[in-house]
């Protein structure tokens, strides 16, 4: 059997080369029959709608094609805590654009008594809570008959949504002018100057960001920390000089596969098809050959995508800064009466780490402990080196 390259994703000239307004026009009419496309159904169709930009523009278009009698679903995960919850937003585009909205708060003993669950469907330790508000956005549609579910998954890939994005913009440039755009950045944008030049300096420069990690990591037996596979970081940085490899390697090989695979999973445990209309190769091929600047513009993300947004949403939504998108409460990582003492069972982590743990940040606990559950799940063992 002979296997072969069948696809590769490549930049459109003839769309890098259209002005503001064309790129606007197309980055609609692209992103409408992508939708379109995806409401096909025989069956329910519904769409997880965090109150962030990305599915709130899908939920918001795909309502307006639909009838008042089969009118759109929407679920959302409420966070119990005000810093991470975005169910006002939510809210407010199922109330402007006909929306039936399903509202889940799910509790820290959900969370907890569901671990086993969310592990076991993952198949592997789990990095972040903010997955289980997914895997109870999917429970939820279960629940109510949706057997399909459209999700935002893609926006930030595609069209620049990340602010660690915006240092590949500066390829090029004279340092004087790369800090005169920092500066300028920082103006319009939630980032501060100073965050801004840690942006740019962190994820340009690799031995800052391995000195960072391996820092973070000390606590981890240097036998184990020295075999850790750093080449991914300098591919990454190198591609930080050119947006557009930027991007393609995001959405092939680093960020995008991972996400899908948890969505994937989390979907498919509970009979769930999952549609993304972001990542319908002809959407993602114009949007990666649009132009940087059209993308990061005056300080906003995704100002393509906010732009047509516009059209559906009130802005409120359309020209939100903030970011954050089915995040769980933070006070669910500060569980360490919990957490320590069956992180201290674990025959894993006293095998790769100096057993000091009591000083480690929430989140490496947390990460911790997801390896301990992981490990009873499957019965997972570590050989000798």
């Amino acid at each position: 059997v002979d296997i072969e390259k069948y696809y590769s994703l490549e930049m459109k000239p003839e769309v890098n080369n259209l002005p503001l307004d064309e790129v606007i026009l197309l980055c609609k009419n692209s992103l409408l029959d992508s939708i379109n496309l995806r409401l096909r159904s025989d069956v329910k169709v519904g769409s997880c709608l965090s109150g962030g930009l990305d599915s709130s523009t899908i939920s918001s278009i795909a309502a307006s094609m639909l009838t008042e009698e089969n009118k759109l679903n929407a679920v959302h995960a409420k966070s119990s805590e005000n810093n991470t919850d975005e169910s006002e937003f939510a809210q407010a585009v199922a109330t402007s654009n006909n929306i039936d909205l399903h509202i889940v708060i799910p509790t820290m003993d959900d969370f907890i008594s569901k671990l086993d669950d969310l592990v076991y469907t993952q198949e592997e330790p789990i990095p972040d809570p903010s997955l289980y508000m997914q895997y109870v956005v999917f429970e939820k549609a279960k629940e109510i008959g949706c057997k399909v579910m459209l999700d935002g998954q893609g926006g930030d890939e595609t069209l620049l949504g990340y602010e660690r994005y915006f240092p590949s913009l500066l390829g090029g440039m004279s340092i004087f002018k790369k800090l005169n755009r920092i500066y300028d950045y920082s103006r319009k944008s939630r980032l501060s100057f100073k965050d801004s030049l840690l942006y740019y300096y962190y994820f340009s420069f690799p031995w800052i960001r391995k000195m960072r990690i391996l820092k973070k990591f000390t606590f981890v037996k240097k036998s184990y920390l020295n075999r850790l596979d750093m080449s991914l970081i300098y591919t990454l940085s190198a591609a930080y000089k050119d947006p557009v490899e930027l991007q393609k390697l995001e959405l092939t090989k680093t960020q995008l596969p991972h996400l899908l695979k948890y969505e994937d999973k989390n979907s498919m445990a509970h009979s769930i098809e999952s549609r993304l209309p972001f990542l319908d190769y002809r959407f993602v091929e114009n949007a990666i050959s649009y132009r940087p600047e059209f993308k990061i513009r005056n300080g906003w993300s995704k100002y393509v995508l906010r732009a047509v947004a516009s059209e559906y949403l009130p802005n409120a939504i359309s020209w939100r800064r903030d970011k954050k998108g089915f995040e769980s409460p933070k006070f669910w990582l500060d569980n360490k009466s919990v957490y320590l003492p069956v992180i201290r069972k674990s025959k894993i982590i006293s095998k790769i780490t100096d057993g000091n743990i009591n000083g480690l940040t929430n989140e490496i606990i947390w990460r911790l402990y997801s390896i301990t559950i992981w490990e009873d799940a499957f019965n997972v063992q570590i050989g000798d080196l």
